[in-house]
């Protein structure tokens, strides 16, 4: 029974994801079930609920034994895409966690899919030979034709497979289909 509740008992790890839990009023009554549901709801995260009853929260609410998240540094990179009729993506900030690392192939795909635009590809990520075939619908010419899809970082061109050439935190992704 929740009245013989004891904080040895409690999963903090557990109760620090939880965003809704039920106690009973009899968990409230005598210690240290008291003390260990207040515990519990500390540490729970806030959900507002249109079922609240006031009149059966604690008065009191000790400071939550959750760790707080340290917040992890965040590293930029900005993507746009410029097709043949105009731009398809205009400059997009994308951000990701530092320490993490990211290529033009993850950005792309990242910056198109939040704007719904389709990236088209053949090759392998582990093989490291991602040929993009198509950005939003336009494609690039039959093989031994001159259109294509081409990337430039930072103003320059690199001369490695978008899935080989890692981001650095401010670097500039642009992409341009040529004729």
């Amino acid at each position: 029974a929740d009245t013989q509740l004891r904080m040895e008992e409690l999963d903090m790890d557990m109760l620090c994801e939880t965003g809704i839990f039920h106690i009973g009023s009899l968990s409230m009554t005598d210690e240290p079930a008291r003390s260990t549901t207040l515990t519990a709801t500390a540490a729970a995260k806030p959900v507002p609920t249109p079922f609240a009853n006031p009149t059966v929260a604690p008065t009191e609410k000790p400071t939550s034994a959750c760790p707080t998240a340290t917040p992890v540094p965040k590293q930029t990179v900005t993507v746009s895409i410029m097709g043949p009729e105009g731009m398809l993506l205009n400059k997009t900030q994308l951000q990701y966690e530092q320490g993490v690392s990211k290529t033009v192939f993850d950005m792309t795909l990242a910056a198109c899919e939040g704007q719904g635009l389709e990236v088209v590809y053949s090759g392998s990520v582990k093989r490291k030979n991602i040929y993009i075939e198509g950005i939003g619908g336009i494609y690039c010419d039959a093989p031994g034709g001159t259109g294509g899809w081409i990337y430039f970082v930072n103003g320059s061109f690199p001369s490695i497979d978008v899935s080989s050439y890692v981001l650095k935190d401010g670097d500039v992704v642009e992409w341009q289909y040529t004729r």
